[in-house]
């Protein structure tokens, strides 16, 4: 049980990083400086390290989210 919710943790962890980053891409683009700044922020506040659960920083030293 406890290992189905931290891969299922894990995977909503990646889709929330995958469309962030795809926001961030857009809002780029369109030079909207203060929505990329605001989207990288949420990014950084998902409380857990995206690094922890294998995300596009992923270090394995990174702390167990646990």
């Amino acid at each position: 049980m406890m290992i189905q919710r931290a891969v299922d943790t894990a995977a909503l962890h990646r889709k929330l990083d995958t469309q962030i980053e795809t926001a961030i891409m857009i809002a780029e683009h369109l030079g909207a400086t203060l929505v990329t700044c605001h989207l990288q922020m949420a990014r950084d506040m998902l409380g857990v390290p995206l690094s922890a659960v294998g995300g596009p920083n992923h270090d394995s030293t990174a702390p167990d989210p646990e």
